[in-house]
């Protein structure tokens, strides 16, 4: 799938004895990586921010997006190798699974989707997928869970960055980039890792597509179509000719958080989902 590289062949060393408090977490260091990427005209400014989806949109142009992906999975990689130990990830990582339950309390418009795409929505639909348990500190990365999974049939699926309004565009994309990249290494190191495999697991996918799926609105500000093709390219070469992997920006009507929205009206706005941008 992936030539082997210097670092992923350092895999077979053991940092067993290393103390646990000193290992990386699976993402250290990526977000650094990016903004370097970036290389932003203003000192300080940093992918997260609106500013920086506004500065990409206006100059249509980034780095080489291979290199930042090689990168990038280069540097899980090698966290990954400083984190080793005796007792492997969660078996509960890239399963398929449905979290219903809402707390009260919640009032985040994307948790409210999220949970009600699960709940309503019938057997291809999945939601908080964990990718990294057991693979960073007690108190690190408590959410680096997929929003939610869409099995198209079987062996292909879409791996969901759900936005209300939360964030921006490229801040979506790179975190959905991050765990397509967690991802296909789970697949590379599937034996060193314990991962079990089903007929229906994610791990034995022929097909994964990354996509953001955001209202129209999430994308108005932003003209960003010759980034998400970018993007696209980039992930599908990097993927190889084992798995098929692209990249999408998705927009679907605005109001589907409504706590009371039922099941017909969350299918047929899902049945007409749209690119986000014009090709």
């Amino acid at each position: 799938m992936i030539k082997q590289t210097t670092k992923m062949k350092k895999t077979t060393v053991s940092n067993q004895s290393k103390p646990r408090a000193n290992r990386p977490t699976v993402l250290a260091g990526t977000e650094e990586i990016v903004n370097n990427w970036m290389a932003f005209e203003k000192e300080g400014r940093r992918y997260r921010h609106k500013s920086a989806c506004q500065e990409l949109a206006r100059r249509e142009k980034c780095g080489a997006v291979g290199a930042l992906i090689e990168e990038l999975y280069n540097k899980i990689d090698d966290n990954w190798i400083k984190w080793r130990r005796d007792v492997p990830p969660s078996k509960k990582n890239w399963q398929l699974r449905r979290a219903k339950d809402l707390a009260k309390h919640n009032q985040s418009k994307e948790k409210q989707l999220e949970k009600n795409i699960a709940k309503l929505l019938g057997k291809d639909w999945f939601n908080q997928i964990p990718t990294a348990s057991g693979l960073t500190s007690s108190s690190a990365l408590k959410k680096a869970s997929i929003d939610l999974v869409f099995r198209i049939r079987p062996h292909c699926y879409e791996l969901i960055e759900l936005k209300c309004e939360s964030n921006n565009p490229l801040f979506a994309a790179i975190e959905i980039l991050l765990y397509g990249l967690l991802y296909i290494h789970a697949r590379e190191h599937q034996e060193a890792m314990k991962y079990p495999l089903s007929d229906d697991s994610l791990l034995i996918a022929d097909e994964i597509s990354l996509h953001v799926l955001a209202p129209k609105a999430y994308y108005c500000d932003y003209k960003l179509s010759w980034f998400e093709k970018t993007l696209s390219d980039g992930i599908e070469k990097f993927a190889g000719s084992k798995l098929k992997m692209d990249f999408k920006f998705k927009a679907f009507s605005a109001g589907l958080w409504d706590k009371g929205c039922d099941k017909k009206t969350l299918q047929q706005a899902l049945d007409n989902v749209t690119s986000a941008f014009l090709h």
